[in-house]
C-alpha cells in the first residue's frame, strides 16, 4: 500500500511540473501532491513558515554585523 502511495506522489510530482514546463520539481510541487493529505499539508506549511523566519532573522543579522 504505502509503495503505491509514493509510486503515486512520484507520478504527480512529475506530472505537475511537466505541465509548467519544468524539467525539476519544486516546492509548489510538493505543496500541490500535499493538498491530498490535510495532516501532510498543515505540517509543510508549519515547515515553510519556520524555514522563511529563520530566513528573515539571519537577513537581519547579516545587516546589523556589515554597519
Amino acid at each position: 500500500m504505502n509503495f503505491k502511495y509514493i509510486d503515486c506522489m512520484a507520478r504527480d510530482l512529475e506530472a505537475f511540473s511537466a505541465h509548467a514546463k519544468r524539467t525539476t520539481i519544486n516546492p509548489s510541487d510538493v505543496r500541490l501532491v500535499a493538498r491530498r493529505q490535510p495532516s501532510m499539508q498543515t505540517r509543510l506549511d508549519e515547515l515553510t513558515t519556520s524555514l522563511e523566519e529563520n530566513k528573515k532573522k539571519k537577513r537581519k543579522k547579516g545587516d546589523g554585523s556589515s554597519s
